[in-house]
């Protein structure tokens, strides 16, 4: 086989063909592997998104029943505090009572008066 201007352009002209075949081949299978790794990552995608949606659900969910029992203790505290104040009062008013009371008393220095004066009385009445 001679190899002229015309028989070049041929044989160019086939190798283009066989190596544009081959191209599209190649293009193919890369395009069915790109198709396939992108359905893979919706699918992990989609996974993904609903376990973290359950994950916020259950967060969610957790803060609402912890406002709930944050909201029943400071219920509680109140009405300790309540409670507290009012035995608080019941303490002051007997207290007062009590102060009082003692006010009315007398005193150990004005009952060892008393006693020497009644002492005195009664030895007075012992001899005469």
């Amino acid at each position: 086989m001679e190899l002229n201007e015309q028989n070049l352009r041929q044989i160019l002209v086939e190798q283009r063909e066989e190596y544009q075949r081959y191209l599209n081949t190649q293009g193919n299978e890369y395009q069915k592997y790109l198709d396939t790794q992108r359905d893979e990552y919706q699918r992990y995608l989609g996974v993904f998104a609903e376990d973290l949606g359950s994950k916020v659900q259950a967060v969610a969910e957790g803060h609402q029943v912890l406002r709930q029992e944050m909201a029943e203790g400071f219920r509680d505290v109140k009405l300790e505090v309540e409670q507290v104040r009012f035995e608080m009062e019941l303490v002051r008013s007997e207290l007062s009572i009590i102060r009082n009371d003692l006010k009315q008393k007398v005193g150990r220095d004005e009952l060892a008066v008393l006693e020497a004066r009644v002492a005195k009385l009664e030895h007075e009445a012992r001899t005469r």
